[in-house]
């Protein structure tokens, strides 16, 4: 159980780091910034307030574009291989559970016999 608690906390923490990650690298959307909402309709009023300019046809949009891309798809691989790993240990926890109830009532009914045949056993020392 130690191992699977730290397989559980180290799901978590990565989770949690990937999730950190996304939210620091995801640009502020446009009509929510510094948590005050904004008219979406001055585009140009926007730009110039978050200093965001065109270049007049540069084309490095494109070599950020593929960059955002792969990071994308890291942040997918990462995301599926974390859901991977919580699904495992979720059948883990489920199979422990169980295993856990089998030795519970495996218990009781070693107890409820060992009850039985102590009470016999009385039962037939005092009869005799």
């Amino acid at each position: 159980t130690s191992e699977l608690s730290r397989r559980i906390k180290d799901a978590e923490r990565d989770v949690k780091r990937l999730v950190t990650e996304e939210y620091l690298e995801t640009p502020a959307s446009p009509t929510h910034h510094n948590g005050h909402h904004r008219n979406g309709t001055d585009t140009e009023a926007q730009l110039r307030r978050e200093g965001i300019t065109q270049d007049a046809g540069s084309d490095d949009d494109t070599e950020d574009e593929d960059e955002d891309l792969q990071s994308v798809d890291a942040l997918e691989d990462r995301f599926i291989a974390l859901e991977e790993e919580v699904a495992t240990l979720v059948a883990d926890v489920h199979d422990l559970a169980l295993y856990t109830k089998l030795n519970i009532t495996g218990f009781m009914k070693i107890l409820k016999v060992r009850f039985l045949l102590l009470t016999v056993n009385h039962t037939l020392t005092t009869l005799s």
